[in-house]
């Protein structure tokens, strides 16, 4: 039953990854990281309407300058929602 599971869970996959060109040691212009963090949020423990359970959700992916002093994110992307599991 999705109301007796945890509400705060795993939305889409986390993980960290990094690396630099092949055959060449790590500098400051050749080695980055990316890394995603996702997690949902069940709102209520009932079904809202007609077995929807309500969900927010938080993603954040960034690419990673880790060798750089200044401005060391590339990029970093936010997509928050509103998702609904129906029962």
């Amino acid at each position: 039953m999705i109301g007796e599971s945890p509400a705060f869970t795993i939305f889409k996959d986390n993980y960290f990854v990094t690396g630099t060109t092949l055959n060449d040691e790590p500098k400051k212009y050749n080695s980055d990281a990316k890394f995603q963090i996702s997690i949902k949020y069940r709102i209520m423990n009932k079904p809202f309407l007609y077995g929807f359970y309500p969900y927010l959700t938080y993603t954040q992916k960034s690419f990673w300058d880790i060798y750089l002093n200044s401005s060391p994110f590339a990029e970093s992307n936010y997509n928050p929602g509103l998702w609904e599991m129906v029962v």
